[in-house]
């Protein structure tokens, strides 16, 4: 199984960092789960068909 998107960071102007992954062409689209793993979300069959079903 492949492990998703790549991971990318970006740090506030406070000091916080913040993960996110890029996928599909559509518009943009802020998704919290309740995981905080994004590399293991991904090898969740749920929240990848979720994922998938959101970027095409």
């Amino acid at each position: 199984m492949e492990p998703g998107p790549d991971l990318n960071h970006a740090r506030t102007s406070d000091g916080v960092t913040i993960a996110y992954q890029v996928t599909g062409a559509g518009p943009a689209v802020v998704w919290l789960p309740s995981l905080g793993n994004l590399r293991a979300q991904w090898r969740v069959s749920a929240f990848r068909s979720a994922y998938e079903h959101l970027a095409p």
